[in-house]
């Protein structure tokens, strides 16, 4: 074998030597960084044993404690429950019953809080007829059939302040003459609509 082959088989087994030293010493560092100094490898668990007595306070602690937050959850919603119950006694009037607020009881209801107002408004047109202000007589009147359209009252006395604007003014005939034959429709015996009527046609041909 030459020479330099040898050398060369020489350096090839110092170099895998130096290669296996190298492996080595990191293997040794690795096995530090995973497995500490005092680190002892742990192959299985052993739990230590519990006797059944501990066991079953085990089990009381924590069913106590299941106990004491359903206890707490119970007082929070009785709680929230007492607040809401005192709100609505302090803000619902329960003293006045509901009232069925059928057709008739509607109608008797807006007569009871408006009669007044109406009453007033029928005085306070005859109060002007006697001064002759058949202006305002008839305002009055008007708003007075506004609010109860279908008064006889007030349509007759709305009738009669046109009647004495067309007599003396001659004015309003016709609004008159509507008012009239709408009522007689209702009240076709009726003497007084039956005289308004004649006036009204009398005037008109004046």
């Amino acid at each position: 074998m030459p020479a330099d082959f040898s050398a060369i088989l020489r350096q090839l087994k110092r170099n895998e030597a130096a290669k296996a030293a190298k492996r080595d010493e990191l293997f040794h560092r690795r096995k530090k960084l995973v497995y500490p100094k005092g680190y002892s490898k742990v192959t299985e668990f052993n739990f230590p044993e519990v006797s059944t007595k501990q066991l079953n306070r085990i089990k009381s602690d924590i069913r106590a404690k299941i106990n004491n937050d359903k206890l707490k959850h119970t007082f929070l919603v009785v709680f929230l429950g007492i607040i809401g119950l005192t709100l609505v006694l302090n803000y619902v009037d329960f003293s006045r019953p509901k009232e069925i607020q059928t057709p008739g009881l509607v109608q008797d209801n807006f007569l009871s809080e408006n009669i007044n107002e109406f009453s007033f408004l029928i005085d306070d047109g005859d109060a002007w007829i006697k001064k002759r202000r058949w202006n305002n007589a008839i305002y009055r009147y008007e708003q007075a059939v506004r609010l109860f359209p279908h008064s006889y009252e007030a349509n007759y006395r709305l009738a009669l302040a046109y009647r004495y604007s067309c007599e003396f003014k001659n004015k309003d005939c016709i609004k008159g003459e509507k008012i009239v034959a709408k009522m007689l429709k209702y009240h076709p015996d009726e003497i007084n609509l039956i005289n308004l009527k004649v006036a009204f046609k009398t005037y008109n041909k004046k």
